[in-house]
């Protein structure tokens, strides 16, 4: 009976047989002690120590690989285990040898092979760390700094009474916001999914997508001659409102990509109070603008020269710290190259659909592709260890540089366009009332003869009378 009942499963007694056959063979165990990762630097080696019980019947090789060699690898010497026929080697300790390859985390893998096939034993997970070359506190710091300086000045440039038009004829300010929050998480998503990016590359990907909009929305909107007022409304908007959409979409979407490192698992709770804080410098710099002017005039000519101190020392730290951002896979780059310009399209896309003017629109556009860049970086550095810093931070930072230089771009060709088209249009001068009179004036003059002339000129034909001679 008993066969009877296993023939009607034949992949259940094959399952059993197999193990049997393998239990019989050997019973090979690794501990790599009470550590759920090694960490390695880029270009360093360190030394691994594994404790093996290998108890073999048939003998076999114990073998210990890399599953991304472009991570790291396994010195050839260390990395095989020879289980010889009856032997009984138990928690016996092995040295391994790891050399970092590039940021990255891949499993090493535990595999033995022998006569009767090849068994995966067990994974290790292996993270290399890029070496860095300032302090990623100071990094953050810096980051800090220009978040609260762009929001204080996005809350300066506020004007209420224009905020208060938007908000009493909402359809853009709520269109703007369905796109940020329902359109783009969804969309890094989606995307994630079609370029199979890894888990790290994802969630950085999926970060920035829940993000608000932030200061250079703010500016390419002035640069393209957008709706500025429109675009601060927006900001100010999804700023208040990622207190609560940018945690649930975070929880929604990157739970599919934490199943093989749970270190990725974002910090809900404390993200929303960081965002919190973040309304702080707006309500700063609303006040600062409409309670005390005249801080307002010494604070708008200082706004600039602080901005571009900002910038510069931001590039100066960032750019050596963050070379590695260029140093990923085409998926990546394309999929941080799309990922905004098909979101400023489903935005503008949107906003017509609905009715929104031609420049609304535009404003929509920008507002949704061009989520805040910045803010991602920051909830990475502040929250993250590494190598998730990087790894995950690596997408928002490779997003922030594509937007500048796609808006760069658009920048650049509205302003030659513009430069032409003054060129070629015939100039047309509108005269004012006071223009208008001085010209009336004049031709009342130049028709109206005054007495006094022509009595000179008379004298004067007189006189010429005499010096005709007498016939």
């Amino acid at each position: 009976m008993a066969v009877k009942s296993f023939g009607k499963h034949p992949i259940i007694l094959l399952i059993l047989a197999s193990s049997w056959t393998f239990g019989a063979a050997v019973d090979v165990s690794v501990d790599f002690g009470n550590a759920d990762f090694v960490i390695v630097e880029a270009f360093n080696e360190i030394e691994l120590n594994v404790t093996v019980t290998c108890l073999a019947r048939y003998g076999g090789d114990l073998t210990f690989v890399s599953a991304d060699e472009s991570v790291f690898t396994v010195r050839d010497n260390t990395s095989m285990i020879e289980c010889f026929p009856g032997d009984n080697v138990t928690n016996v300790t092995y040295s391994l040898y790891l050399d970092g390859v590039a940021l990255g985390v891949a499993d090493m893998r535990t595999v033995f092979q022998n006569s009767s096939g090849e068994y995966l034993i067990d994974t290790y997970l292996v993270k290399v760390l890029r070496k860095p070359l300032f302090t990623p506190t100071a990094l953050a710091a810096v980051l800090l700094v220009w978040i609260c300086v762009s929001y204080v000045t996005m809350g300066s440039k506020i004007e209420p009474k224009l905020m208060w038009e938007h908000i009493k004829r909402p359809r853009a300010v709520l269109i703007g916001l369905l796109c940020q929050f329902l359109i783009m998480p969804p969309l890094s998503f989606a995307i994630a999914k079609a370029f199979q990016l890894d888990d790290a590359a994802a969630i950085g990907l999926i970060l920035d997508g829940t993000c608000p909009g932030g200061w250079f929305s703010n500016v390419f909107t002035l640069l393209l001659d957008c709706d500025f007022n429109l675009s601060l409304t927006m900001t100010f908007s999804s700023t208040v409102l990622a207190l609560g959409m940018m945690p649930l979409n975070l929880f929604i979407y990157t739970r599919f990509f934490l199943d093989h490192n749970k270190q990725l698992q974002a910090p809900y709770g404390q993200l929303a109070i960081q965002l919190a804080f973040l309304v702080v410098p707006v309500v700063i710099g609303l006040g600062l603008s409409h309670k005390f002017p005249k801080v307002k005039r010494i604070f708008d000519k200082m706004l600039r020269p602080m901005l571009a101190g900002l910038v510069v020392v931001a590039l100066g730290v960032g750019i050596p710290t963050q070379y590695y951002v260029v140093l990923v896979s085409w998926k990546i780059w394309i999929a941080s190259a799309v990922f905004p310009l098909i979101g400023g399209m489903l935005g503008f896309g949107i906003a017509r659909l609905t009715c929104v003017d031609l420049k609304p629109a535009v404003t929509i556009a920008i507002e949704t592709g061009v989520q805040n860049s910045l803010l991602a970086i920051t909830v990475v550095t502040l929250y993250y260890d590494q190598p998730e810093i990087d790894l995950i931070g690596r997408v928002p930072a490779l997003i922030g540089l594509l937007v500048v230089m796609e808006g760069g771009t658009l920048a650049i060709v509205k302003s030659i366009r513009d430069f032409y088209k003054k060129r070629t249009e015939v100039p047309h001068v509108e005269l004012d009332e006071e223009t208008e009179d001085v010209d009336k004036e004049r031709t009342v003059s130049s028709t109206t003869v005054d007495p006094y002339i022509l009595q000179e000129r008379g004298n004067q034909q007189l006189d010429n009378s005499h010096d005709v001679p007498k016939l």
